[in-house]
């Protein structure tokens, strides 16, 4: 079969045809890679624009966790004892009694006494002393109501120089250490004792016997 010999209006037809093309290609590929371009750029900017936003969430978050808790329930959160959502149970109880929080705490079983001791030295440098009624001067107690003691968890242990000795469960309680520097007209100086401890002492202390095991 003889093949067409292509003329040269053919030939100039099908160069014209092929330059096109490339310049074609040669445009269409430019374009793609000014879109990869482009799209990388956003992509970079997005990505930090997202980094950007995580560091701004996470400096809020870092300014809602709590940088010097004062208070027991604070200081627990704050060595992941317990969680947000504990003590904000623990202080809907605690609105119905006047048991306070670290009590509450230990009554609903989501701490022990020893890990409130544990973080209470750990923060507050605080010794930590089993009370013997024996070995303190009642009298300290008996100058200040019963029903104060009770409820702030406190035990007068003795008189050392110019200042009194207390034993508390819960020594962030800035109340009751008002209260009792407002009674007593001393300058306190704090000790860590358990709850059970300070409880079973003070029936002691006022002949009243109660079960607490």
């Amino acid at each position: 079969m003889d093949i067409p010999i292509q003329t040269g209006w053919h030939r100039e037809r099908f160069s014209s045809l092929i330059i096109l093309y490339e310049k074609y290609c040669q445009g269409f590929f430019n374009d793609i890679i000014i879109i990869v371009f482009i799209t990388n750029n956003l992509i970079k900017k997005f990505t930090k624009k997202i980094v950007k936003e995580e560091r701004c969430i996470k400096m809020k978050d870092d300014k809602k966790e709590i940088k010097n808790p004062q208070k027991l329930g604070e200081i627990l959160i704050h060595y992941k004892i317990i969680t947000p959502e504990q003590l904000e149970e623990a202080l809907k109880i605690q609105k119905s009694t006047e048991k306070r929080i670290g009590e509450i705490l230990i009554d609903q079983a989501i701490v022990v006494q020893d890990e409130i001791n544990w973080v209470l030295g750990k923060q507050l440098n605080l010794p930590y002393v089993q009370i013997n009624v024996d070995n303190i001067n009642i009298q300290l107690s008996k100058n200040i109501s019963e029903y104060t003691l009770r409820k702030f968890k406190i035990v007068p242990i003795m008189e050392l120089n110019d200042e009194l000795v207390i034993a508390m469960a819960d020594p962030t309680d800035q109340e009751a250490i008002e209260m009792i520097r407002e009674v007593t007209k001393r300058k306190l100086k704090i000790v860590l004792a358990s709850f059970k401890n300070i409880d079973e002492t003070l029936d002691r202390i006022f002949k009243k016997k109660y079960n607490y095991s």
